[in-house]
């Protein structure tokens, strides 16, 4: 049952705790929940805004990739940051966020998820969801980003067949997973705590307080995989990320970096 904005983002904040929210918008249906932040100003360094839909109808990926999600069927969450300085690592704040996420669905006693490079959850070897970091613009030596989070909960079978996977199984959800829903309410809202958590520990130490945490979750690590890049395909071992958040790729003995945004991975086993 979907609850009136007011009761829901009553509920929500109660589920954060004490994160520092400031605007939470609930909306029945957008087109793109980071579009909507986007277009609003930054919030001042400190305080997370947020903007939950309860349907999504042009929610954007990487490479341009819609992520749509009609009612019912998945969490859509954006949410807005601006940090006091600029983190060293700033590009790997898609891998922090996967682990804010792992976290806080771990608190609803969700396990068995894992983290695919460089903005997946993965359960089951089908894509449980993604992320989407964004950075809007920097004013004097502030960064302000726009996190949007996706999570597969009940897909109807259309919006399934409607897919076309690019690795693993295809989408998975989580009621196929775990025979139940979450509710989205206490769900958006443990993920803007984790969320809130992680950033004000990734402002201050970037992304090495992450790294064993998401090692530990890489679900990449070991397998055989393809890195087609603009110049050659790269073929060989995941072999953990860097500290700088670059995906290693053990290739004949030898170690080549693959860094977001440049190329794609698709699984060969």
């Amino acid at each position: 049952m979907t609850l009136s904005p007011t009761a829901a983002v009553a509920t929500i904040r109660e589920a954060a705790g004490e994160s520092p929210l400031g605007t939470l918008e609930v909306l029945a249906q957008i087109d793109s929940t980071n579009s909507w932040l986007l277009a609003r100003p930054a919030p001042s360094p400190g305080q997370l805004d947020a903007c939950l839909a309860y349907a999504q109808t042009a929610g954007r990926g990487r490479h341009g990739r819609v992520w749509s999600a009609p009612a019912g069927a998945g969490l859509s969450l954006s949410m807005a940051w601006t940090f006091s300085r600029r983190p060293a690592t700033l590009p790997a704040l898609a891998l922090a966020a996967g682990v804010a996420v792992r976290r806080a669905l771990a608190d609803l006693d969700i396990t068995g998820v894992s983290l695919k490079w460089p903005n997946d959850l993965v359960a089951a070897d089908g894509k449980l969801g993604g992320i989407l970091a964004e950075l809007r613009g920097e004013r004097g030596g502030q960064p302000s980003v726009v996190i949007g989070v996706g999570i597969n909960l009940a897909l109807p079978e259309a919006a399934r067949a409607a897919i076309v996977p690019s690795w693993g199984r295809g989408p998975v959800d989580l009621l196929t997973l775990t025979g139940r829903t979450p509710a989205l309410e206490p769900l958006a809202g443990r993920v803007l705590a984790r969320a809130a958590e992680m950033l004000a520990v990734f402002g201050a130490q970037g992304f090495s307080a992450f790294r064993d945490e998401f090692a530990a979750a890489d679900y990449l690590f070991g397998r055989t995989l393809t890195c087609p890049g603009p110049a050659a395909t790269l073929s060989g071992e995941g072999a953990g990320i860097d500290p700088d958040g670059a995906l290693r790729l053990s290739c004949a003995g030898e170690i080549q970096r693959v860094v977001s945004g440049e190329v794609s991975v698709r699984l060969e086993s």
